[in-house]
């Protein structure tokens, strides 16, 4: 699991120096590491898949919707979260980028929201 983890720093890191494109082979070595461990890879896994397909630019927008829309689902599965606030900031901070009007719009919700909670 360690190494998944130190995998999935290592895409950010990637991603951080504008190689999107690289980082997805640690984030698929991080879901080979999970999977060899017995384990689901987690939403974080789906979250780096989305941040990097939208670095690699519009034509990658649809990849990175699927990816930031699967990220909360798998934390649910996977109980790394159950409450709908932490389940809505998982994925839609990156998902606000692919449509600002909804992003905006779904931003102000949350923040009532996170408020409220």
């Amino acid at each position: 699991m360690r190494y998944g983890e130190s995998a999935l720093v290592a895409s950010i890191c990637l991603q951080k120096m504008h190689r999107p494109e690289r980082s997805f082979a640690f984030i698929k070595a991080a879901d080979e590491a999970c999977i060899a461990a017995g384990q689901l890879p987690g939403s974080e896994h789906f979250r780096q898949r989305g941040a990097a397909f939208m670095h690699m630019g519009r034509d990658n927008d649809d990849r990175a919707e699927r990816a930031l829309v699967r990220a909360p689902e798998r934390m649910r599965r996977k109980n790394e979260a159950e409450h709908p606030v932490d389940l809505a900031m998982n994925g839609l901070r990156q998902r606000a980028f692919l449509n600002p009007t909804w992003g905006w719009d779904k931003s102000l919700e949350l923040v009532a929201d996170v408020k409220a909670t």
